[in-house]
């Protein structure tokens, strides 16, 4: 769907960065998504997770950058590897550069309300926000992270703190002691 690699290529990148001297990772999740799928289409759902994924690939995926991964973990959830700790400004790019592709996936009641309406699991109408991008940032800088699953675990937990904010954020932790 997304044309990124799969889950078998970012396990064996997730291994391979274990052992380098600098790395950082994040982990990307559109948020509101189902309610945006629900309410738009199947169809630009997956136009949506292209242009994601076409965003954050144009900002990974440069010399600066190299030799760089980005992933495509599944649905709406992203991984990209980076081989330094220069995130910032590169979470801010994909941030800003989703925020305006969104609006050409809104109608214009929606955009002016800054939500959609979609029914809940149990069945009752609510207003959902805009779909938005969470970021969730773990580096080596003050860590060294043993194996796949402890990335693993720790960007489960930056991605949580991520979602409690219902605007695209970028959450950097740099010691999986700091989560709670």
């Amino acid at each position: 769907m997304s044309g990124l690699p799969g889950n078998f290529l970012i396990e064996k990148t997730l291994m391979k960065i274990l052992s380098s001297k600098k790395y950082t990772i994040l982990y990307l999740d559109l948020d509101s998504f189902k309610s945006f799928n629900d309410t738009y289409g199947f169809r630009e759902g997956d136009a949506l997770i292209k242009e994601t994924a076409q965003i954050i690939s144009d900002v990974i995926m440069t010399n600066d950058n190299d030799p760089s991964f980005v992933g495509h973990i599944g649905g709406d959830d992203f991984i990209a590897v980076l081989p330094h700790h220069r995130y910032e400004e590169l979470c801010n790019s994909i941030i800003n550069r989703f925020e305006q592709a969104k609006l050409r996936f809104y109608s214009e009641v929606d955009l002016q309300n800054g939500y959609v309406k979609s029914t809940n699991r149990v069945g009752v109408l609510e207003n959902v926000p805009l779909v938005s991008i969470s970021i969730a940032v773990i580096t080596n800088k003050r860590f060294s992270y043993e194996t796949v699953e402890e990335l693993s675990k720790a960007a489960a937990m930056v991605k949580q703190k991520c979602k409690a904010i219902t605007k695209s954020v970028c959450i950097c932790i740099e010691d999986p002691s700091e989560i709670r």
